[in-house]
């Protein structure tokens, strides 16, 4: 099965398939004209990424990357045989309050 179309509804986007100039089938978004999801993968991204796994690379038809990352609050999960942990893990609860939903970093 094909998948025409991907929600990601507490950030209120959405991403259709569709062909680009080169007859490349890509998830570009609904909201934002000429970017799409960019799924190629490469030291610098990797190296970017791994600081912000909740994040989205995406890219326009002249190759300009962008970074959308939503909008977290990050929490400190109580461990009780590691008090004074640095584990962080992003909480998507107070999501819905906020105004902005997204940041797209270029």
């Amino acid at each position: 099965p094909n998948i025409d179309l991907v929600e990601l509804p507490r950030l209120k986007l959405a991403f259709t398939a569709r062909c680009d100039h080169e007859g490349v089938l890509r998830l570009y978004s609904v909201d934002h004209v000429d970017i799409f999801i960019f799924n190629e993968s490469n030291l610098f991204t990797d190296k970017i990424f791994r600081g912000i796994p909740h994040s989205l690379l995406l890219s326009n038809v002249r190759g300009e990357m962008q970074v959308l990352v939503p909008v977290i609050e990050p929490k400190r999960p109580t461990i009780l045989t590691e008090p004074f942990s640095t584990f962080i893990v992003p909480s998507f609860t107070n999501l819905v309050l906020l105004s902005e939903r997204y940041f797209l970093y270029p």
